[in-house]
């Protein structure tokens, strides 16, 4: 029996993961013992499938592409917000960088690709939806500088922005160098249809 891991995502656009990978280089100086994301690790979790045998991996790329076949959902246009941590900057475990924009339509998405996977016997996620861009991983609180926090906090990276056409489903495979992720299926959003 195969296990994929795989995860539900929105990717950013070469511009803003560019932009954003420059920046990571830049901090990986100030803490080069954090787990900083690569550039094309950088992305938005709509939902973390885990483990799950192959047979129910192509169950749920099915189910989603029903869903989206069904559903209108337009592109919409999102922009990187602050930095921020899990569980918090005083001890952080995961740092990020937060999402706005058309949150609603980001909303609509991640109910859509719920229903899908809990279709095919995926637990639905009871935390609530917070969309983010990790950028690096801790191991130890003692890890992080001071530095480190002030220099994020204070940092602008500018007006990042652009605009969603498509829903991943994202393969993930654990390296020792870190993930390595590789798309299994791509959902075009599309713009209703006008009666005429």
């Amino acid at each position: 029996m195969e296990l994929v891991r795989c995860f539900v995502s929105v990717e950013l656009d070469e511009k803003v993961r560019n932009r954003i990978s420059q920046w990571i280089e830049e901090l990986k100086i100030l803490a080069p013992r954090l787990k900083w994301v690569s550039g094309s690790g950088l992305h938005i979790t709509l939902k973390f499938c885990g483990e799950i045998d192959l047979s129910k991996v192509i169950k749920l790329e099915n189910a989603l592409q029903d869903a989206f076949a069904r559903t209108t959902v337009r592109p919409f246009g999102l922009e990187i917000g602050g930095v921020g941590a899990f569980p918090g900057l005083r001890e952080p475990r995961v740092l990020w960088l937060g999402v706005g924009g058309e949150e609603d339509q980001l909303s609509r998405i991640v109910e859509i690709v719920e229903s899908a996977a809990e279709i095919v016997g995926l637990e639905r996620e009871h935390r609530p939806f917070h969309p983010h861009v990790t950028i690096a991983r801790i191991k130890s609180p003692s890890d992080v500088p001071v530095d480190l926090i002030r220099t994020i906090s204070e940092h602008e990276l500018g007006q990042l922005s652009w605009n969603v056409n498509a829903v991943m489903l994202m393969r993930s495979d654990l390296r020792p160098s870190g993930a390595v992720y590789s798309p299994i299926a791509k959902y075009n959003l599309k713009q209703p249809e006008v009666s005429r």
